[in-house]
């Protein structure tokens, strides 16, 4: 049952299926420009801005326990900061959805016409 609440929440929203379609995005824009032109110095910078604060902060957080930041760490820490924001967009979709209902909008303008 929280599985699922937690799926509907961080996958399948509107909001957080585009969040997660830019971040994937940018994360085949950054493997395509490390094939084509060979790896990079700044490699991996759009996808840490998209994820970003959340993956700023987890970075930090390995680097002060003590872990080093290698490819496969950062790429943990992108993939668990998109999760944690699609979540995070995902309850905020449904309180802002709750307060509507609650307001007693109509669904669509349309319907409001007779």
């Amino acid at each position: 049952m929280i599985a699922r609440k937690l799926c509907r929440l961080g996958f399948a929203n509107p909001v957080s299926a585009l969040y997660l379609g830019l971040v994937g995005a940018g994360a085949v824009f950054e493997v395509a420009v490390a094939i084509i032109e060979g790896p990079q110095e700044m490699g991996g910078l759009w996808v840490m801005l998209l994820t970003a604060p959340v993956s700023i902060a987890l970075t930090e957080g390995v680097e002060m326990v003590g872990g080093g930041l290698s490819d496969m760490v950062l790429t943990v820490v992108f993939a668990v900061s998109a999760v944690i924001q699609s979540l995070a967009l995902g309850l905020l979709w449904e309180g802002l959805r709750g307060i509507r209902r609650e307001s007693g909008h109509p669904r669509t303008p349309s319907s409001s016409r007779a």
